[in-house]
């Protein structure tokens, strides 16, 4: 279903509220990349994206100044788009990627709804992070099915985006703050072997934890 109307309302989407979603651009070369981003919907068709300084996506908005936001509740692309330098990223693109339509920018195949947009501009919030101001072109959303509330799925979404944020503390040296989020994912690691045990979640969150392991190891203040 295509929405001509490209005001965010149209998916549901309120002012001021954090959306967690997957934006994907294209990379210099010319290949398309994603990551986990939150989008803040500001007014109508414009919504703010926080991204830190440095980042592949934050080089590749500034240069083409367009990207893709794209919604899913499927932990495993998530956790692919998250990882993606540990997995195989030729493989990935295949399968998950085409063309947008109305900017030069890829977007997710298996997406629920996409937002193709433009950078409208690009600001300094803070020492980490600029703010990216984003103006919608195009809304493409796919009717689906209603599914049953799985507490698993959601927990594999959240562990995913806790260690983003890991990562990012610990190249910080913010040992405290990833010790925090560290906990929670144990926490809801316990919650996915209950509430969905043997599942593609609990598959998801065990992944992450290996990391965790592997990151203990490194870091020996996290021990």
């Amino acid at each position: 279903m295509i929405e001509e109307n490209t005001s965010l309302g149209q998916l549901g989407l309120a002012r001021d509220h954090i959306y967690e979603t997957i934006l994907s651009t294209y990379n210099a070369d010319g290949t398309p990349t994603a990551a986990p981003m939150g989008i803040v919907p500001k007014r109508s068709g414009i919504f703010l994206v926080r991204i830190f300084k440095g980042t592949l996506t934050l080089n590749n908005l500034r240069r083409t100044r367009c990207g893709v936001v794209n919604f899913t509740t499927d932990p495993d692309v998530f956790y692919r788009t998250t990882f993606k330098r540990l997995s195989d990223p030729r493989s990935f693109r295949v399968r998950k990627f085409e063309k947008a339509i109305t900017v030069k920018a890829p977007r997710l195949r298996v997406a629920d709804a996409n937002i193709e947009f433009r950078v409208k501009d690009i600001k300094d919030l803070d020492d980490l992070r600029c703010g990216v101001v984003c103006c919608a072109e195009r809304i493409d959303s796919r009717r689906t099915l209603p599914s049953g509330y799985c507490r698993g799925k959601f927990a594999a979404i959240e562990c995913i985006i806790h260690a983003t944020r890991i990562r990012q503390y610990l190249c910080e040296d913010k040992v405290r703050d990833a010790k925090k989020l560290i906990a929670l994912i144990y926490y809801y690691r316990d919650l996915a072997e209950r509430v969905s045990p043997d599942s593609r979640y609990t598959s998801v969150i065990r992944r992450i934890c290996s990391k965790i392991d592997t990151w203990r190891r490194s870091n020996a203040r996290l021990r």
